[in-house]
Parts: C-alpha cells; structure tokens; sequence
C-alpha cells in the first residue's frame, strides 16, 4: 500500500523537479531555457566566472561535401551567498540550454590560499575557482575527438587543462588536471 502512494507521488513531484532544472531564480525574476545571455546578465548579473569552449558540427551537402558550424559554448557560474547552492549554466551560441545547481554551497569570495585537501575530483571548474579562485597559471591541453568518417559529423574539443595554484608562501604548488569542466586529477609538487 505504501509502495504505490510514494510511486505516485514520486510522478507528480517529477515535473517540479524539472522545472527547478531550466530556469534559475535571481532576486525573485526568473531565467529560463531558452533566453538569451544578455537576459541572463540582466536578471543575475554578472556570473563570478565563465568557461568557454567551441566545437563543430558538421552534416554532409553532397557525397564527400560537409558544412561545418563552429558551436559557441559558455558555462556560467553563480554564487548566491553561503546558504545557497551553486549555479551552473549552460549556453550554446548564446542561449540556456541546462540550468544546474551545484552540490557546493557559495562562499562569495574564495579562500586566501588555495588548499589541496578541500579540492575534490569530480567537482566543477566554477566550484574549484569559487573555492580557490582564478589559478596561477591556467594552460589548455588540447586534443580533438572526431565522430563520423570523413567528412566528419562532429568535432568535440577533449577540454583539458592544467591549473597551478601557489602553496605555502610559493614553495609547493597544487597541480589540478580538468577534463571537460571537471576536477579530473590532483597533485602537489614542490617549486
């Protein structure tokens, strides 16, 4: 008996649940799947940080002939205090496609040292600079996977990169490798 009232209710909650991921609420105005970057910015503001990347998409005109479109693709980030969760969201050439919120509450400001223990794999490139801010170095890795024979269909940039923040006044440094937007890998060596 109790199994069909939860499934039941499991459903009806399912469209909330939904909702809550396309649209992200900014001092009671609303941004949605759908709108545009400069209705983002103008209901949230500035994010505290945006990851950029672009891939191709191509589809074939003619045999051996392939239109290729560059896809602009941006990761914005918000941090909407210490109680709240982080927010993720997801552009393609210029529009909402996936509002996220993070499983990090905000700090508003990052720590003054950058510590190795509280990075995690697995977290998301605007947790890592909302915990330890902009790096001191920020380097792209980049290689290419390219699905579909030739001409291709489509071109997905690998989106490595290898941060370094300083440690201990300098002497050691935290080495974190990102795959794709996320904590991939974590070390320290010295300076």
């Amino acid at each position: 008996m109790q199994r069909p009232l939860l499934a039941a209710l499991a459903l009806l909650l399912l469209p909330l649940a939904a909702a809550a991921q396309s649209s992200l609420r900014c001092d009671g105005r609303l941004a949605q799947r759908g709108d545009w970057d400069f209705q983002l910015r103008s209901v949230c503001g500035e994010p505290y940080f945006v990851d950029r990347w672009q891939s191709v998409a191509s589809r074939a005109v003619a045999p051996d002939v392939a239109l290729q479109a560059p896809i602009d693709w941006e990761e914005w980030y918000y941090d909407q205090g210490p109680n709240r969760f982080l927010q993720r969201v997801l552009l393609r050439d210029g529009r909402i496609v996936e509002v996220e919120s993070l499983a990090t509450y905000g700090r508003q400001r990052p720590l003054k040292e950058c510590r190795g223990a509280a990075v995690r794999t697995g977290m998301r490139i605007g947790e890592l600079v909302d915990l330890c801010g902009p790096p001191a170095q920020r380097r792209r890795l980049g290689d290419a996977v390219v699905v579909g024979q030739s001409p291709a269909e489509n071109v997905l940039p690998e989106r490595r990169e290898r941060w370094l923040y300083a440690l201990d006044d300098g002497r050691r440094w935290l080495v974190v490798e990102l795959l794709h937007g996320r904590v991939a890998a974590i070390d320290t060596t010295p300076s």
